[in-house]
C-alpha cells in the first residue's frame, strides 16, 4: 500500500475469528477510501458476504490477502476469487510453498496486464518471441519492478499444488479432533470458524489463552513451554499491527511532511486485536499431518503449561 501512495487505515478485528471486522471497516470509510483489504487469518476468513456488500455500496475495490487460506472456500467459492484481486504467499511456512515468492490473481484483464508488467520491470509478454530470445517486450507507461520468482520456486509450488487438497484433508481431520478435545478445556480455545467457510484451509491453529487462567500476556511463556514439550516450534501470536515491530511506516521514505500523522500506527485504537495479540499461541500446520489420535499430546502439553502458570 505504501508503495502506491496509499494510506493504510487500520481497523479492529472480529473477536470470534481475529479477521477484519466489517462493522469496524464500515465505520472507517470516508470519501477518500478507495479499497478495503480482507486478510483471511489463520485459516479463518473475513465475512465476505458483508464485506462485498459494503464495497458495493461505497464503490470500493476488495483486495484479498489469502496467504493463510490456500484451498479454502466461502460458500463453495474459493477464497481469492471473491474480490477484485488477491495475493497468495508461497513463503516457506505456507500450506503451498515455493520457498519464497507468491501468486496474484484477478478476474479483470486490465488488472492482470498491470500486475504482469509491474512484476517484470514494466515489460509485457511477447508470445511470438523466437526460441532463445527474451519473451518480454518493452513498453512505456508503467513503472515496474523485478518481482519475478524463480522458475525452480514455481516448479516446487506447482508440484505442491497437486497435493494440496489431499494434505488439507488430512490436516483438517486432525484439526477437527483437536477442536473436540479443546471443547471443554479451561483456559484455552481455538478460533471460531464461520459457517460460510465450507472448506477451511487447515492452516495454523490459533489457540486463545484466557489471561485469568494462564496469566496476562502469556503468549511467550506458553509458546516456549509447548515447543519444549512437543518438540515442534510453537509461535506466540503476532502483535496487533499498530504495535507490531515489523510495521514501521514512519521509517519509510513515504512518511514525509503531513503524511507522517496519517501513517503513524499509534493513532489507531484496536482493542480486540491488541488483547488477542498478547494472549494466543499458533500451532504450525505440519503438526496436523499427524494422525488425529496424536492431538491428545497437544492437550497434555497445554495442561502442563496451565499447571505451571
Amino acid at each position: 500500500m505504501l508503495r502506491v501512495g496509499a494510506v493504510p487505515v487500520l481497523v479492529d478485528v472480529s473477536p470470534q475469528t481475529l479477521c477484519l471486522s466489517v462493522e469496524a471497516a464500515a465505520a472507517a470509510v470516508t470519501p477518500r477510501t478507495r479499497a478495503v483489504m480482507a486478510v483471511h487469518l489463520y485459516g479463518s476468513a473475513v465475512d465476505m458476504d458483508a464485506l462485498t456488500e459494503l464495497a458495493r455500496r461505497h464503490g470500493l475495490a476488495v483486495l484479498e490477502d489469502c496467504s493463510h487460506v490456500h484451498g479454502a472456500a466461502w460458500r463453495e467459492r474459493r477464497l481469492g476469487s471473491l474480490g477484485d484481486a488477491a495475493a497468495f504467499s508461497l513463503q516457506q511456512t505456507k500450506l503451498l510453498t515455493g520457498g519464497e515468492g507468491g501468486v496474484a490473481t484477478t478476474s479483470d484483464p486490465a488488472v492482470h496486464e498491470l500486475l504482469y508488467r509491474k512484476r517484470a520491470d514494466g515489460r509485457g509478454p511477447r508470445p511470438d518471441a523466437p526460441v532463445g530470445e527474451l519473451q518480454l517486450a518493452e513498453h512505456p507507461g508503467v513503472q515496474g519492478y523485478n518481482y519475478c520468482m524463480s522458475e525452480f520456486g514455481a516448479a516446487v509450488a506447482l508440484d505442491g499444488l497437486g497435493r494440496l487438497a489431499e494434505e488439507n484433508a488430512r490436516r483438517r481431520r486432525s484439526m477437527r479432533r483437536l477442536e473436540e478435545l479443546l471443547a471443554g478445556f479451561d483456559g484455552a480455545a481455538p478460533l471460531s470458524r464461520p459457517e460460510a467457510v465450507t472448506e477451511d484451509a487447515a492452516y495454523q491453529v490459533c489457540v486463545r489463552l484466557d489471561p485469568d487462567v494462564f496469566g496476562p500476556a502469556a503468549k511467550h511463556t506458553v509458546a516456549a513451554a509447548l515447543s519444549r514439550e512437543l518438540g515442534v516450534h510453537v509461535e506466540p501470536i503476532d502483535s496487533a499491527l499498530n504495535r507490531n515491530d515489523l510495521y514501521q511506516p514512519l521509517a519509510s521514505v513515504w512518511a514525509a511532511g503531513d503524511r507522517r500523522r496519517e501513517l503513524d500506527p499509534a493513532r489507531f485504537r484496536l482493542p480486540v486485536a491488541e488483547a488477542a495479540g498478547e494472549n494466543a499461541v499458533v500451532l504450525p500446520h505440519r503438526m496436523f499431518l499427524a494422525e488425529p489420535e496424536r492431538m491428545a499430546e497437544i492437550v497434555t502439553a497445554l495442561e502442563k503449561a496451565r499447571a505451571a502458570s
